[in-house]
């Protein structure tokens, strides 16, 4: 009875990290998800000073560096650069809180569980988007209507399916880390299963998301085993897979497109007219912020609500989404102490998994390279699922009796 109660717990909290961290949530009415996300918020942070009191660790540290410091002095940063509210500020970056989360789920949840539930769940989503996008014409400007809480996305989506075609991206935020654990799963168990899901979501990212960064993203997880694990053989492997992957991206027109965007620099190219104006519009917003950088390079200019004087738009008086410069965005928002605080997180994670020689530590490694590498490529980790990712990848640092076992061969 003991077991099934276990089980059902961690079933429930399996589901619940799953539905949160995608779009799903996005479903419910806002203030529903307003006030059940400030009372996990609550309840994380109590839990979380609770363990504290106890014991705190390097690992710890990190975890209250990035879950409250870092919210804290973007809303004080904000309020000196922008004269918004302290609260406000806080209450725009309230998600950071939900890493918390993970002092509610120790020794709760099965990390394998959730990992295989997550994989199932992106293979279940790209199929069901690829068949209302192909079948039914629904893609992300339809289906915005439905999500009440993105007040953007009607404008930004139009944008995008104008570049790109027609895409569909609902509930895709877990991707990236179904792709890690495919490619950990090809790689060590030599999963055919694993090859054929990562085919596949190939594909889906090519015809149906379009996304060109997660394109990128997923090719790199692709290849790195063999370049963690670097011989004779893996180096042929990685020379075969890097021209196929660039073939691949190099058919696609919306990736040719970008290399015009470089010119743009220098003022000789009109791909604005004619070519990717996504790129030019994120080359005008690092512009934006190179001189809030340079005045405030340690703690950034903050953070702004979209509540407070219309964002980021309204208090820059230009077109701007923090969410397209990845890391420049993160410089701008919380400079070097923002950057740091976000990159020891996952370097921890890793360290602690190594050391007690998880037996998933080649997946956990792949995870924290390709979301430390993912700001470069334009990502800002502060928006979207990444937040559900870390509390899935921290989960192993303190559930070891789940994951580790000394007997268990240590994949380097």
């Amino acid at each position: 009875m003991k077991i099934s109660k276990e089980n059902s717990t961690s079933s429930f909290w399996v589901y619940f990290l799953i539905i949160w961290g995608s779009e799903i949530k996005n479903l419910f009415p806002e203030t529903f998800s307003l006030v059940l996300g400030i009372f996990i918020s609550i309840t994380a942070l109590l839990y979380a000073l609770l363990s504290w009191k106890n014991k705190f660790r390097l690992l710890d540290f990190t975890i209250f560096t990035f879950a409250l410091l870092v919210p804290l002095i973007c809303s004080l940063q904000a309020n000196q650069v922008f004269n918004q509210p302290i609260w406000m500020g806080f209450a725009s970056l309230r998600s950071l809180l939900f890493i918390l989360l993970v002092y509610v789920l120790k020794n709760k949840v099965n990390q394998y569980d959730l990992i295989k539930k997550i994989c199932d769940f992106t293979v279940f989503i790209m199929i069901i988007d690829s068949i209302l996008l192909l079948v039914f014409d629904v893609d992300n400007t339809r289906l915005s209507s439905l999500i009440a809480s993105e007040e953007f996305v009607d404008t930004k989506q139009s944008v995008e399916n104008s570049l790109r075609g027609k895409r569909l991206t609902f509930g895709c935020s877990f991707q990236l880390l179904a792709m890690a654990w495919w490619s950990y799963s090809s790689y060590v168990l030599k999963n055919k299963n694993a090859q054929k899901k990562m085919l596949f979501s190939l594909f889906f990212t090519m015809l149906i998301s379009k996304g060109r960064i997660q394109l990128v993203l997923i090719a790199i997880l692709w290849i790195l085993p063999y370049i963690l694990e670097l011989d004779k053989k893996n180096f042929r492997r990685i020379i075969l897979y890097g021209l196929g992957g660039l073939m691949i991206l190099l058919a696609l027109p919306s990736v040719r497109q970008s290399f015009s965007v470089v010119a743009d620099l220098f003022g000789s190219s009109s791909s604005a007219n004619e070519g990717d104006f996504s790129g030019v519009a994120r080359l005008n917003e690092i512009l934006l912020t190179l001189p809030f950088i340079q005045e405030h390079p340690l703690f950034g200019s903050g953070n702004v609500s979209y509540h407070y004087n219309d964002g980021f738009e309204g208090c820059l008086g230009e077109y701007f989404f923090v969410s397209d410069i990845g890391i420049v965005g993160m410089m701008f928002i919380g400079g070097i102490f923002l950057c740091i605080s976000y990159f020891s997180l996952f370097f921890i994670c890793n360290r602690y998994n190594y050391h007690y020689k998880c037996k998933f530590h080649l997946f956990i490694k792949l995870c924290c390279i390709i979301y430390s590498i993912s700001p470069f490529m334009g990502l800002v980790p502060m928006i979207g699922s990444t937040i559900q990712i870390m509390i899935i990848l921290l989960i192993g640092c303190f559930s070891s009796q789940y994951n580790c076992k000394d007997k268990l061969k240590l994949i380097k």
